[in-house]
């Protein structure tokens, strides 16, 4: 049941001002967690054996009949890995309440 039709009636329960804050002996200021913002990020790209960057690889094979297609490359290839970004970004999990006052 809701707080209106609640059978209970205490007078602790329909007080619905906020609890007054204490002071804390310490005044340092708030400090934001250290995974707040991100810097880096995975990258999507691959390297080939020659050093050329690019999502995808592909070779010229000659077929039997005497046609040309061109076939992906999967082997072979490093991926980019860790690549700094330009301007950081919030982590998806940040733990705390942004305020902009």
């Amino acid at each position: 049941m809701g707080l209106l039709g609640s059978k209970n009636n205490n007078k602790e329960q329909d007080n619905h001002e906020p609890a007054p804050r204490t002071k804390s002996s310490n005044n340092k200021p708030a400090v934001a967690p250290n995974n707040l913002l991100v810097l880096h990020r995975l990258g999507s790209q691959f390297f080939d054996a020659d050093g050329d960057l690019a999502h995808e690889f592909y070779e010229q094979v000659s077929l039997a009949d005497g046609r040309t297609t061109m076939r992906r490359v999967t082997q072979g290839l490093r991926h980019q890995g860790l690549v700094a970004l330009e301007t950081p970004r919030l982590h998806p999990d940040c733990p705390c309440v942004l305020l902009m006052l």
